[in-house]
């Protein structure tokens, strides 16, 4: 009985996976949502700086964040600049993780239910027209057995809590050296990058949010478009600079 289920509870908890519950190998659903500005278009170098002004662009998290940033936009044929005044578009990097959230849900309680089936054997003791050997032996008789066969399913639920964490990316290109043009005037494009889940490590998970959405940079996707990522992809190596056989969460 203990082995049937284990074996149930295993599916069950294999079933949650899909739900986005991450586990020590997580999968992220990023949500993308992009827009371009259709009258500003060709640009091909870019330098890209903080979007918050309170961080230093020597920054080393910041660093490693843009450097993700670079390898994506030069992955599609994009140029990196050395400074502003070689460039056409400036690249403007925001990000963060909020605060902890705690969901409750109920997970079933599997177990026995009941008797399903069951069946009798039974045996003849005794000897057909042998009555010393049926003396012997206390008379002919019959003796017999029943077994039963359990039933299985759910026999109550137990409370589980989850927290998660919701991480967010923005990116925008704007025109630079264009002096008292507007917002409007200057915005290449922008997209918003969002994932909730259970890591509360930015750090690990900005470089799968990039690659996640690296097709989408510098385009309109009509609306939210929803990517589903693993970290084991080797597209993460390669963003983060690693070589591909090295693992995801090797620095």
């Amino acid at each position: 009985m203990r082995i049937i289920y284990g074996l149930i509870l295993a599916l069950f908890l294999a079933g949650c996976s899909t739900n986005n519950i991450e586990s020590n190998t997580l999968s992220y659903d990023v949500i993308l949502d992009g827009i371009t500005n259709p009258s500003l278009s060709g640009w091909k170098t870019f330098v890209i700086f903080p979007m918050d002004k309170n961080i230093n662009p020597a920054d080393l998290q910041f660093k490693e964040y843009a450097s993700y940033v670079s390898r994506a936009l030069v992955s599609l044929g994009y140029v990196e600049a050395d400074n502003l005044t070689n460039c056409d578009a400036t690249i403007l990097l925001g990000y963060g993780i909020g605060d902890p959230e705690e969901y409750e849900y109920s997970m079933p309680i599997f177990g026995q239910t009941g008797v399903a089936s069951s069946y009798t054997t039974g045996n003849y003791n005794g000897f057909s027209g042998h009555k010393v050997a049926n003396a012997m032996m206390g008379g002919p008789g019959f003796s017999s057995s029943t077994t039963y066969m359990p039933s299985y399913g759910i026999t109550g639920s137990m409370p589980v809590t989850r927290t998660t964490y919701h991480r967010y990316v923005l990116l925008c290109a704007i025109k630079p050296l264009m002096p008292g043009a507007s917002e409007a005037d200057k915005l290449y494009w922008k997209l918003y990058i969002d994932s909730t889940g259970s890591s509360g490590d930015l750090r690990r998970v900005f470089p799968v949010m990039i690659v996640a959405s690296r097709d989408y940079l510098g385009k309109n996707t009509q609306g939210q478009v929803k990517v589903s990522i693993n970290e084991t992809d080797p597209k993460i190596n390669e963003i983060k600079g690693l070589s591909p056989d090295k693992n995801v969460n090797q620095e």
